[in-house]
């Protein structure tokens, strides 16, 4: 904004400023309330208008001006703008060199004579910069001045009611022209245009803050969604921590289930073995390196625990390690079989070496001549089953001898097995306990 802006210009500049930020039914109420009063001069005779209204006259002769005119203009509650007739004024387009920008109205005031037939303490005068072409190193400057001789009387008449002259202007010039000297123009009051302006300024004022408030609480709200953003990116942290401690502990569960179902238990073999394998085989190894379980013993038919061990879905491909030697009446055996994987723990269904199972895998003792207990005695804590008798068989009329009896075999001694722990242990004797089969194991 140009520096030689009377106040008028200057208010009306900041009005605009003002009202551009208002809505339209609103500014125009507000623009009623600092529309400037307005004297235009016709001849002899002048009307005061404002807002479109004439509120009154004038006159140029008369040495008292009408008392309510004069009581309007000297409460200055609004500015007061001189209209002057266009026929009284002077326009002229002039071209100043580019370095005069600085100081136009002293470099006019200098050349106004040149371009004029007045002097500058001859007119009223006021300038307005036009645009300059591009390239161009003049510069174009519109000025426009009037005859001092034609307003002094007016302004004379004014100045005796005690009203002041904000701007002396005419039709057709452009909008902040002032042809009044910066000397003759009132100073701005600012405490007046404060008490003018404090309602369109308080309106803007709460318009700022109606559009501001909601910005403000959304900023409120941002910022606390973000702490809140960070504490569960903390927590988030500690859960992906847990969770990835959690999955390890799975994976190394994992592992060890993969062993446990690789590898055979061995207190279940030895319980599948206890349940399988009869009464009259004692083992006296036990040895599982792997998959492969190898028992070393003896029975009264070492022959028959392949089948026994075959037909068990525990066990696949037994066989012999070594040739079956007799010991004391016994089979010493050494024997090795697969163990199927995964072993099946649950084998209360599968039969255990029955009675007849035994019979055919042991070769029946005959009944001794002598001493012999008779059929369904207990020996060594057993039920020896009574043997059916022989019914001779006859070829005519010849009766057939019966077969010869061999002699009873003499009785065998009991013989243990214990764990190492059981060796260790001071041991009753056979009186006070009855026979028992007692199983070491030793896995590899």
């Amino acid at each position: 904004m140009d520096m030689n802006f009377s106040s008028l210009a200057r208010l009306r500049f900041w009005r605009q400023r003002l009202l551009a930020c208002l809505p339209g039914a609103l500014a125009e109420r507000v623009a009623s309330g600092v529309t400037p009063y307005i004297l235009e001069i016709r001849g002899e005779r002048a009307e005061l208008y404002r807002d479109g209204k004439k509120l009154g006259e004038v006159l140029l002769g008369s040495t008292v001006v009408d008392p309510a005119v004069s009581a309007l203009l000297k409460s200055h509650e609004h500015p007061l703008a001189v209209l002057l007739p266009v026929d009284w004024l002077l326009s002229r387009t002039i071209a100043l060199p580019a370095a005069a920008r600085e100081n136009l109205r002293q470099v006019i005031s200098f050349e106004l004579d040149r371009f004029t037939p007045f002097s500058a303490e001859q007119v009223y005068f006021d300038f307005h910069l036009n645009a300059r072409r591009e390239g161009a190193d003049m510069l174009p400057v519109e000025v426009a001045l009037v005859p001092r001789k034609r307003v002094d009387d007016w302004l004379g008449v004014l100045r005796s009611a005690g009203i002041a002259v904000d701007s002396l202007s005419a039709a057709g010039l452009w909008d902040d022209a002032n042809l009044l000297p910066p000397a003759l123009r009132p100073r701005l009051n600012l405490k007046r245009l404060a008490q003018r302006m404090a309602p369109a300024a308080l309106v803007v004022v709460l318009l700022a803050t109606a559009m501001a408030l909601p910005l403000w609480q959304k900023r409120e709200i941002a910022i606390s969604l973000q702490s809140r953003e960070a504490a569960l990116r903390g927590k988030a942290g500690k859960v992906m921590e847990l969770r990835e401690r959690a999955d390890e502990e799975i994976k190394a569960l994992e592992v060890i289930r993969d062993q446990w179902q690789t590898f055979p238990p061995v207190l279940d073999v030895l319980q599948v073995l206890t349940n399988l394998l009869p009464d009259d085989t004692s083992l006296q190894r036990m040895e599982v390196k792997g998959k492969t379980l190898t028992i070393n013993g003896t029975s009264s038919s070492a022959s028959s625990l392949i089948g026994l061990l075959q037909n068990s879905p525990a066990f696949d491909n037994p066989h012999f390690l070594s040739p079956v030697t007799q010991q004391r009446g016994k089979e010493v055996f050494n024997l090795a079989a697969n163990i199927n994987m995964p072993f099946p723990r649950d084998l209360t269904g599968v039969a255990t070496a029955s009675a007849g199972e035994q019979g055919a895998a042991a070769t029946p003792a005959p009944a001794p001549t002598t001493g012999a207990p008779p059929a369904g005695q207990v020996k060594e804590g057993k039920v020896a089953p009574s043997m059916p008798a022989v019914e001779p068989a006859s070829t005519g009329n010849a009766p057939v001898p019966a077969p010869a009896q061999p002699p009873a075999p003499a009785p065998m001694p009991v013989v243990e097995y214990g764990t190492d722990m059981e060796r260790a242990a001071p041991r009753p004797s056979p009186s006070a306990m009855p026979p028992q089969r007692m199983v070491s194991g030793a896995s590899g």
